[in-house]
């Protein structure tokens, strides 16, 4: 059974034994701002969801993100009761069409919150899923700023989810 995160105000809902159908699609839906849902326990929308799938997770973003939402995201991957248990992670941001306030400060903050975080769980490989040579980049240098930190973690970057789960064997 796979169920969603959403962002931490929400908490952890498992919406497949919370919402009807409807609510679950709307919920989940991987579209723009104007398609926000009216369900109280989804509240406002964020452009991401953390999908937990057996010994892994996948973090998919999409639309335009901000950082504070990757922030939150994170914040609710960490938080998450299995995370210590998590053998790898997929970040997929192939849905991104734009983002505000990410610049390379942030790429190097977020780098040293993973590696922090990787303390906590050794084993995790991460495969990160970009679409296009911006992402690509701030990639490349979370990567680096990873390496310096003594980040536990095995990083490798993808240009598709296929491949990154072929790296990762799931």
């Amino acid at each position: 059974m796979a169920f969603f995160i959403r962002p931490a105000e929400w908490g952890v809902v498992l919406l497949r034994e919370c919402l009807s159908p409807q609510e679950i699609e709307l919920a989940t839906r991987p579209e723009g701002r104007e398609n926000q849902s009216s369900h109280p326990l989804v509240g406002g929308y964020m452009p991401y969801e953390i999908i937990v799938e057996g010994r892994g997770v996948v973090q998919r973003y999409w639309g335009h993100v901000t950082r504070e939402e990757v922030d939150r995201s994170n914040k609710d991957l960490y938080g998450h009761p299995d995370y210590d248990c998590f053998e790898y992670l997929i970040s997929d941001g192939v849905g991104v069409a734009s983002v505000e306030d990410i610049d390379a400060y942030f790429v190097d903050e977020l780098a040293y919150l993973d590696a922090a975080a990787s303390f906590s769980n050794k084993r995790l490989k991460s495969a990160i899923v970009v679409n296009g040579p911006v992402m690509r980049r701030w990639v490349e240098q979370y990567r680096a700023t990873s390496l310096l930190n003594q980040s536990f973690w095995e990083i490798e970057v993808f240009d598709t989810v296929a491949a990154a789960r072929a790296w990762l064997g799931c």
